[in-house]
């Protein structure tokens, strides 16, 4: 209470000598205004001659200054608008309150020690977003087709990069063909075109070049009248201006960073197929690049199993028949 009755004095104070200097101003700019002309211009003389004040008008930036200078009761707090971790352990993006509820994001969580939200995107069927950290999601009830138009934030976007931190869908047919349920990118999309993927996707990502003012639409087709898998997937859309750091090498479909990791083909997992269990779990004709960041201080990569190496069936292999159970020798494991 004695705080706010203090805060209270202080903002009265504040009032009476802003108005009380304004009516200074305006006082010296009547008594001014009301001399004749030539006793103004012999005042300007005269002033100048015997480095008097020379009066002048008060502009609205000195007013201003008065007004909102005789204590500094307030501060203009700024903050990067860089992404932060939500209430929910997802990723967004920090914002004012009034900025996420613009952009039509949910507050979830705090950031910037307290002065703003992190403001996350959600997004579901049959819409579309232009905001950086969006994630795709799957409804309850999935329909035969859910799209999203994804547009580029600005003119400036060279690259979006879809994480696909949950992504299953029905395996290929025993030719290795995507054909019951399917993602595909098609649209705003400039060179190399994304390829046609199913089956277990998560943990994995592509990029593809952006174009202009050109959205493109991201679609999961499934086949509902069969079952037998569980189908979800919840993708997260990351947009790259021109001058990022983080821009992948033109022609990369994906891109590692870091000195380890996990790469992976596409749907490459330890269980049989769900169509045929003699039929593969690789994707048919695919054909693309996997980059490697150089990072600082290193200059050579070593490519290796999870040990022990010699329990790895099948971790360096091609579709074909495998040996039954037959251990892979440890240096051809190790070397492909």
């Amino acid at each position: 209470m004695r705080h706010q009755q203090l805060c209270s004095l202080l903002l009265t104070i504040f009032i009476i000598i802003s108005n009380a200097e304004r009516r200074k101003v305006r006082k010296r700019l009547r008594t001014h205004n009301d001399m004749p002309m030539d006793e103004q211009v012999d005042n300007k003389i005269e002033g100048t001659n015997k480095g008097l004040e020379v009066p002048r008008q008060a502009s609205s930036e000195d007013s201003s200054y008065r007004f909102l200078n005789p204590f500094s009761l307030f501060s203009l707090v700024q903050f990067p608008n860089s992404e932060c971790t939500s209430a929910s352990t997802t990723q967004g993006t920090c914002y004012t309150g009034s900025q996420c509820t613009q952009r039509g994001g949910t507050a979830d969580g705090s950031c910037a020690s307290g002065f703003g939200v992190c403001c996350t995107f959600a997004n579901d069927c049959n819409t579309e977003t232009s905001q950086n950290g969006t994630y795709f999601n799957s409804p309850t009830t999935i329909s035969s087709v859910c799209s999203l138009m994804i547009n580029p934030m600005n003119d400036n976007i060279c690259q979006v990069r879809l994480n696909f931190e949950k992504l299953q869908l029905r395996d290929p047919d025993e030719t290795g063909a995507c054909k019951s349920d399917y993602l595909q990118v098609t649209g705003g999309v400039s060179g190399s075109n994304i390829p046609t993927l199913c089956g277990n996707l998560a943990g994995q990502h592509v990029i593809y070049s952006a174009i202009p003012n050109f959205p493109a639409r991201l679609s999961v087709v499934v086949d509902t009248q069969m079952a037998g898998v569980n189908r979800e997937w919840q993708i997260k859309i990351l947009q790259y201006e021109c001058n990022s750091p983080a821009l992948a090498p033109e022609g990369c479909l994906q891109y590692f960073t870091g000195i380890s990791g996990n790469v992976s083909s596409f749907n490459w997992n330890t269980v049989d197929n769900v169509n045929l269990a003699t039929a593969s779990n690789h994707l048919a004709n695919l054909d693309y690049s996997i980059c490697l960041r150089r990072e600082s201080g290193y200059c050579a990569v070593e490519w290796g199993v999870t040990p022990p190496a010699d329990t790895q069936l099948g971790y360096f292999s091609l579709t074909g028949t495998l040996p039954a159970a037959a251990p892979i020798p440890v240096a051809d494991a190790l070397n492909g």
